[in-house]
């Protein structure tokens, strides 16, 4: 059986449901943890912590790019900048990992494939990496990370349905992303994770609002 026509079903909230779990990488960041040098945030589901393919080009999933605003350059920087840097604004991005996951799940990697949707989580603890690249390509080291004390990474679960109600065509195809909650096993005692000692009491959603997602189809001409 193609496995491929059924991934969907891998990931399903509850059996008989017509929804599926969705699971992204939720970035909080200081965009002048480097003195407003841009750097990036590289984002990997390779091997276990300390192999030699936990940072591998395969296992690369994607990233977030912190646009640099430097502070102590001799022309001065933009006064929009220098506001933030000592207001402390945080920035905000998501990457996304259930297309990924289910990559994983249907094409069996190799050395670290899930077997079934109950592993993803544990999955994601054990093979979810991430490190921090200046503008140049110097990795950041561990020593460094007292840089990003403001860097807070999570993993995001929750859910991924088609809109009730779209006709779906070949236009364009709609789904809703709702209730989600952070899951900080994923991420605890790794640098800038959210650790369980951080997460909110309450089991509210962490994300209230829905996130409408369409991708418009281009007719061939």
């Amino acid at each position: 059986m193609d496995k491929s026509g059924t991934v969907f079903d891998e990931i399903r909230s509850y059996p008989g449901q017509k929804g599926w779990k969705d699971y992204i990488v939720n970035v909080v960041y200081d965009r002048y943890a480097l003195d407003g040098l841009s750097y990036t945030i590289q984002f990997f589901l390779g091997g276990p912590p300390g192999k030699d393919t936990s940072f591998e080009k395969r296992s690369y999933i994607g990233h977030v790019y912190s646009f640099g605003g430097r502070q102590s350059s001799s022309g001065g920087s933009c006064n929009n900048c220098k506001k933030q840097a000592a207001a402390q604004v945080l920035s905000c991005a998501q990457v996304p990992l259930t297309i990924h996951l289910l990559h994983h799940i249907r094409d069996k990697i190799p050395d670290h494939s899930i077997e079934n949707s109950d592993e993803i989580e544990d999955y994601l603890r054990l093979h979810l990496q991430w490190r921090v690249v200046k503008y140049g390509g110097e990795v950041i080291s561990e020593e460094a990370w007292k840089d990003f004390s403001k860097l807070q990474i999570s993993v995001l679960r929750g859910v991924g349905r088609i809109r009730s109600g779209n006709a779906q065509s070949a236009v364009s195809v709609s789904s809703l992303y709702s209730d989600y909650v952070p899951l900080p096993e994923i991420t605890d005692g790794k640098p800038g994770g959210l650790q369980r000692d951080k997460t909110p009491e309450n089991s509210e959603p962490f994300v209230q609002q829905n996130k409408n997602a369409v991708q418009p189809l281009h007719k061939a001409k």
